[in-house]
């Protein structure tokens, strides 16, 4: 390596992210209302497909 191009390397962080959580959210979602919902769906799409399509 030549002299002329001896300079300072950037910095990293390992591969280390840092992600902040003290951003507020536009909104929250329960967990429980999800699967609950998630549920309602599945139940709609059965009770369509054995009871309004012959």
């Amino acid at each position: 390596m030549s002299k002329k191009n001896k300079g300072q390397m950037p910095s990293s962080f390992g591969g280390l992210v840092r992600y902040f959580d003290e951003g507020e959210e536009k909104f929250q979602l329960d967990p429980k209302a999800v699967i609950v919902v998630a549920a309602g769906l599945v139940t709609m799409n059965l009770l369509a497909y054995f009871f309004i399509m012959p």
